[in-house]
């Protein structure tokens, strides 16, 4: 028995955020470098970032003494929790007809448009924040014969350490990512590289998350074809993700036109919270 035209609208409607979902999830970086904070209601969030870190110690009392007091020193700050979307515009006869896999197509195009902004805005809100202290320049480009990455990552890793943190993760470019896959000095600590050749995937160095993801691109005094920086952090401690309205969609009709526009949106902000958390490493490609 074939489907109707109804059957496929049911299909249709069932197919949207399933599919948006799972192509957006994968890509995403935001969940391996931030805290999650649910906001129940308003289009901002104030925040308080923290001016001093670690401002209290540990004192031993003596007999008939007061333990001395401190306080906690914070900037409060306001993030905007604007809503961001896409909406394409689909056919209903392809809808009617059973033409999924164009349909496909577009969802998956949606789910990957919403991961890019909000990896994006992610990325961007890190690379604003990392105090002058712990941005490092790479000894060279990581395609020299003269560079050497690991050195790079450790000394980042280190301003993260100096200041009491522990780096989780690091995120860079898939460009910045072969260089450092193909360094001669990371094959030797790999087994001399044979599973990262067999295998193809570096899931972790130096203890940390590694992410890839080609819009550090897109960050300040970088360019998509020359994607420069990489990025460290503690990842429960130096960030927060404000989620006012997870992705969802809305099926629209366009009157007269005989097509739906898929409206994907959702409301979020991020903001860095402890900037001593984070470092960068700059001039690697």
């Amino acid at each position: 028995m074939g489907f109707s035209g109804a059957d496929n609208f049911a299909l249709f409607t069932e197919q949207v955020d399933a599919t948006i979902v799972r192509a957006l999830q994968p890509l995403i970086v935001h969940p391996d470098i931030t805290r999650k904070v649910d906001v129940a209601k308003g289009n901002v969030r104030e925040y308080n970032k923290l001016a001093q870190d670690f401002p209290y110690s540990v004192t031993s009392l003596s007999e008939g003494a007061e333990f001395p007091s401190s306080t906690l020193e914070f900037e409060r700050k306001v993030v905007v929790l604007d809503e961001k979307g896409i909406a394409p515009r689909i056919s209903k006869r392809q809808i009617e007809d059973g033409e999924f896999d164009i349909i496909q197509l577009t969802l998956e195009e949606i789910g990957f448009a919403m991961a890019r902004q909000m990896n994006i805005d992610c990325l961007q809100t890190f690379d604003t924040n990392v105090p002058g202290g712990n941005v490092e320049s790479a000894t060279a480009t990581w395609d020299n014969a003269s560079a050497d990455p690991l050195k790079d990552i450790g000394t980042a890793m280190a301003d993260i350490e100096n200041n009491n943190y522990t780096p989780k993760a690091m995120v860079v470019h898939p460009k910045a990512y072969n260089y450092l896959r193909l360094d001669p000095n990371f094959m030797a600590a790999t087994a001399r590289g044979d599973r990262t050749v067999l295998m193809g995937d570096i899931q972790t160095l130096y203890g940390m998350k590694l992410l890839r993801t080609t819009q550090m691109g897109n960050l300040a005094g970088v360019t998509p074809t020359a994607p420069s920086k990489v990025i460290l952090c503690d990842s429960d401690f130096a960030a927060n993700y404000y989620e006012r309205q997870p992705l969802r969609t809305e099926q629209v009709d366009v009157p007269k036109l005989r097509a739906i526009d898929i409206v994907a949106f959702s409301r979020y902000a991020f903001s860095v919270i402890r900037a001593n958390a984070t470092a960068e490493i700059t001039g690697v490609v």
